[in-house]
């Protein structure tokens, strides 16, 4: 079954039926505001709640996962998790709750983000903005919390070499998640023993007592009921590139015959979806050109746009199966949806499909999938292109017209 009528349906009705939750108030606010010309629109959204977007998010993915088929890599849902910043306005309420990014000569107003991409099915599972200061780890911990469950038993997150640490590590297995990450050197001896042995695949045990000061505590707070004596098993993989530069995967996978250790190559290359996932929201979705100048408005457009971005990710997702099922084997390459297109066919249709009940919303979905489906690019496969690091950083957000 394909994402379409039925979830829009269940957003619906969930949003409407629970009196009592946020986007009820959200929807009926929006109703009112309409209703009264006399209400700035500025005036107008302080009425709505940035958790709104979240919830209509979580009931979305719910939806999904509940009721259709999607993507597993061995029967796992795979999770990749990665984080960025946002350059924010320069006002001042915005920089004394989310902070600044400085260096000797400026001070930018800047966020960090965090994203939960489920990179075999395009959707982002969970999106969150914090000030600054916090790291990365932290953010991800809250991704553990607040990814709703689904019908796949079992979630594996893909995590960059930032990521690795033994706080994290017994954090995930805690909650009966399984990882992989890539290891940065220097960061455990034991790890580096493996790599100076021209091993390409090692079971070590690690465990929380070699934590120390600042470390530990952090460790007993997170994780209060793990004694410091527990041991736990992880497994070290050594991967050679095609440039020669040697690759270090750290997983709690251990079994090798059913996770052998040709897969990780390739496995570990999925995260990379997380960063076109990125590079999808600021880019073509514009999510650093912001609305508003308020933390409030900033917040309503960052979590609106993943919602917004889910919705047209599923859709292509509808579109692009159903070309594949008429044209494939008949031209030399498989397609997919423009991003770009898409996107702006859906921006201003989607108000209108979440907010008049007299819309057919299996008409509407028809039609934009029917759209979508004039704008396809080819898949050419083993393309590669050098990345080159820019040497220049700009020093204000976008300021040109939204696409959202």
């Amino acid at each position: 079954m394909s994402f379409d009528i039925h979830c829009f349906n269940c957003i619906y009705y969930k949003s409407y039926t629970k009196k009592s939750t946020s986007r009820t108030k959200w929807l009926c606010s929006i109703h009112e505001s309409s209703k009264d010309i006399k209400i700035s629109f500025s005036a107008a959204r302080k009425k709505i709640l940035p958790t709104a977007f979240v919830e209509l998010n979580q009931i979305l993915i719910e939806e999904y996962y509940s009721d259709n088929e999607f993507k597993t890599f061995l029967g796992y849902r795979l999770i990749a998790v990665d984080g960025s910043t946002l350059i924010l306005p320069e006002e001042e309420s915005i920089r004394k709750k989310y902070g600044v990014c400085s260096n000797q000569n400026e001070s930018i107003n800047m966020a960090r983000i965090s994203h939960a991409y489920d990179p075999l099915n395009g959707i982002t599972l969970d999106a969150i903005i914090k000030p600054y200061v916090i790291c990365e780890r932290e953010m991800a911990h809250n991704h553990v919390l607040n990814i709703p469950p689904s019908n796949c038993p079992k979630d594996l997150y893909l995590f960059d070499r930032g990521y690795p640490s033994i706080a994290l590590i017994f954090y995930l297995l805690y909650h009966g998640k399984d990882f992989v990450m890539r290891y940065s050197t220097a960061w455990l001896g034991l790890v580096n023993q493996v790599l100076n042995s021209n091993k390409k695949d090692v079971i070590i045990e690690i465990n929380p007592k070699t934590l120390k000061g600042a470390k530990r505590r952090a460790f007993q707070k997170l994780l209060p009921n793990v004694c410091l004596n527990t041991r736990i098993k992880i497994r070290v993989l050594i991967i050679t590139l095609s440039t020669e530069e040697k690759e270090i995967l750290i997983t709690s996978l251990l079994d090798r015959k059913l996770f052998e250790y040709e897969i990780f190559k390739d496995l570990y290359h999925l995260r990379w979806g997380g960063e076109e996932n990125y590079k999808f929201h600021k880019v073509r979705a514009e999510i650093e050109n912001f609305s508003g100048k308020t933390p409030h408005a900033l917040e309503q457009d960052f979590h609106a746009t993943v919602f917004t971005g889910n919705i047209r990710a599923l859709l292509a997702g509808g579109a692009e199966r159903e070309e594949q099922q008429i044209y494939r084997g008949k031209y030399k390459y498989d397609y997919k949806i423009n991003k770009n297109i898409s996107i702006s066919i859906l921006k201003d249709e989607i108000v209108e499909a979440l907010f008049y009940p007299e819309i057919d919303l299996k008409a509407f979905c028809e039609e934009m999938k029917r759209r979508m489906k004039k704008n396809i690019v080819p898949i050419r496969p083993g393309r590669k292109f050098s990345h080159t690091r820019k040497k220049t950083r700009r020093k204000y957000q976008m300021n040109a017209k939204r696409a959202l």
